[in-house]
């Protein structure tokens, strides 16, 4: 890795999950140990691995997605099974008190978003300093029926969410 300084200055980790790899943290400490930044991209389901991470130090950024609304049918719905609200509530709370910048990301999938399940999230990740909205692209999906999904329209896209960052707190 020391062949890219002063060509890059940081790496991203990113998946899949990397907080399921057990070299996760080694991997980590041996990068910042070169003198670059990290930016951890993750789903939010391991937080007792954020904890450490965020805890040693060693975290430059955090990128978050957060599938759906803040409840447990909407979450169960858009992760693909039940049990995973409590771990993302206890990794929104550890980034919200971690002095890590961070950003929380969702992407909008037609079949399990409404207009209204974005707008309610808005107003549930309000505190967090940026959110992004991302058009869903069915072309690498994994699931094979998800790839028949139709992205929206990219104009009715623009404008949900220009309300949804209006409803955050936040300009688009």
């Amino acid at each position: 890795m020391t062949k890219f300084r002063g060509w890059v200055d940081g790496v991203v980790l990113s998946g899949g999950e990397p907080t399921l790899s057990p070299g996760l943290e080694a991997l980590i400490t041996e990068i910042k140990d070169l003198g670059f930044k990290i930016k951890l991209d993750t789903n939010g389901s391991r937080p007792e691995i954020l904890k450490r991470l965020l805890k040693a130090g060693r975290l430059d950024h955090v990128a978050m997605d957060v599938k759906a609304a803040l409840d447990e049918t909407s979450y169960a719905r858009a992760a693909g099974r039940p049990g995973f609200l409590t771990p993302i509530m206890d990794s929104l709370e550890l980034l919200r008190s971690s002095p890590v910048p961070y950003t929380l990301r969702t992407t909008v999938v037609p079949s399990l978003h409404s207009e209204r399940d974005i707008l309610e999230l808005a107003e549930q990740l309000a505190y967090a300093p940026e959110w992004k909205l991302q058009n869903f692209n069915p072309e690498n999906a994994l699931d094979p029926d998800f790839r028949r999904i139709e992205p929206l329209d990219p104009d009715f896209f623009a404008e949900l969410t220009l309300k949804a960052l209006q409803r955050f707190g936040q300009a688009a």
